[in-house]
């Protein structure tokens, strides 16, 4: 009878474990002076042939890491009931996606600093009114909000979702 009772349960899994994505450290505006060239110091290196994401100066592409791995297990339980004979047969199955509802994070905030022009003012990470030294060199502002998250999920990944289905077969 117990045996009856546990037997025909099928179970399975997915399980998702990926490192964080690299993200470059970008100028929320690039900035390449008269007569500059592209990149170096003038943190004009642009990307995607954009001129408003500058990668900032002296960090190479992709140096930085998200601030989480991916990790998603999706679950399965089935179990079969066998009707009036061998011939028919239910299916019900119970799925858990994202089963632990871990957040799985798909973009972050890339702007790591803000171009201020000699002379410009300019607030700093700490809160306190500044401005850039007049002169030849312009100052590059920190930004407080590089890394954070920007958006957590999208349709092929999002909170923990339950589905119950079954199938009949005669």
């Amino acid at each position: 009878m117990v045996r009856d009772a546990v037997n025909g349960f099928n179970f399975s899994s997915i399980v998702t474990i990926g490192s964080p994505l690299p993200v470059n450290a970008l100028m929320s505006s690039t900035f390449t002076p008269p007569g500059g060239i592209d990149g170096g110091v003038t943190g004009g290196v642009e990307q995607n042939a954009s001129n408003a994401a500058g990668r900032a100066p002296n960090f190479e592409k992709n140096s930085y890491r998200g601030p989480t791995q991916v990790r998603d297990v999706d679950f399965r339980i089935g179990r079969d009931f066998n009707l009036f004979s061998e011939r028919y047969k239910l299916q019900l199955f119970i799925e858990a996606f994202n089963l632990f509802n871990h957040r799985i994070i798909t973009s972050v905030n890339t702007s790591a600093y803000a171009y201020v022009a000699p002379g410009g003012a300019y607030t700093n990470p700490a809160g306190v009114a500044s401005v850039c030294p007049a002169g030849p060199s312009p100052c590059l502002n920190p930004a407080n909000s590089f890394l954070t998250p920007t958006a957590t999920s999208n349709a092929l990944v999002g909170a923990r979702q339950l589905q119950i289905s079954g199938k009949f077969f005669f």
